[in-house]
């Protein structure tokens, strides 16, 4: 009994299958594939992968002269046209000593623009069934101070999975606010019922860690110290116990 209780234990062990740069986000097609995105942003590519890891397809981005990929907000099969081509809504930014700026591209899978917009930092598919609309969000520098919009697109289709943010929801839930900031970032959590012990984890585009920081009570504001923090994007996370939020989005603007 003793030896086959351990080879039930070994046999339901979790073994690690793949080890990837980045953060994974998981995706969803419209005819109900699951797919991976890992976003390369040294070699400007966005690299799709099935669940077995084999490569899917590999993405070149058409990046602006003097830009770098910034965030990538949607990939999608069926939301811009009704093609057999994967589409990515894409953002870049450069920085020079007046501050930072942006653009927004949606490109298909063979590196064919299909709209530009001015100022875009970020994109959101918005709505449900069949009726969607794409939000552009714009953040323009004016004497030192960045002032935000929002540009609002009909699109022919829709979406399985809105954004690779977009995935399982978890019981715990955050917030942001102001989101871009240029200055301090209150966040905004809800740990699961009876729990009253967690974490707020910090990460950069590259998956690594950066800080970790310990939440005491059920619900409540946290503000997060940014001096540290250059331009950018980062993501974070709320961890208790065996149980993790998605990973959110927070830019920096300086």
């Amino acid at each position: 009994m003793f030896i086959l209780s351990c080879m039930m234990l070994l046999s339901a062990q979790i073994t690690p299958e793949q080890n990837y740069g980045g953060i994974l986000y998981n995706l969803k097609l419209k005819n109900g594939d699951i797919k991976n995105l890992l976003i390369d942003y040294n070699n400007n590519s966005l690299m799709v992968y099935n669940p077995d890891h084999s490569l899917y397809k590999a993405i070149q981005v058409p990046v602006p002269s003097g830009y770098a990929i910034y965030y990538v907000s949607i990939l999608t099969d069926k939301l811009f046209d009704n093609d057999d081509q994967l589409e990515a809504a894409v953002a870049f930014s450069k920085s020079d000593s007046t501050g930072t700026y942006y653009l927004g591209r949606v490109i298909e899978d063979n590196g064919t623009i299909v709209t530009e917009v001015a100022d875009c930092y970020s994109f959101a598919a918005v709505g449900k069934s069949s009726s969607y609309k794409l939000h552009c969000y714009q953040a323009k520098i004016s004497n030192g101070s960045y002032t935000y919009s929002t540009k609002v697109y009909s699109v022919p289709g829709s979406v399985a999975t809105v954004s690779p943010e977009e995935g399982e929801r978890y019981n715990i839930e955050s917030m942001s606010y102001p989101n871009p900031s240029n200055g301090a970032v209150c966040i905004s959590y809800q740990l699961p019922d009876k729990s009253s012990i967690g974490e707020l984890q910090l990460f950069n585009t590259a998956g690594q860690q950066l800080a970790v920081y310990q939440l005491h009570d059920l619900q409540g504001n946290f503000m997060l110290p940014t001096a540290g923090l250059t331009t950018g994007t980062y993501f974070y996370r709320l961890v208790s116990g065996a149980m993790s939020s998605k990973f959110n989005k927070l830019m920096i603007l300086k």
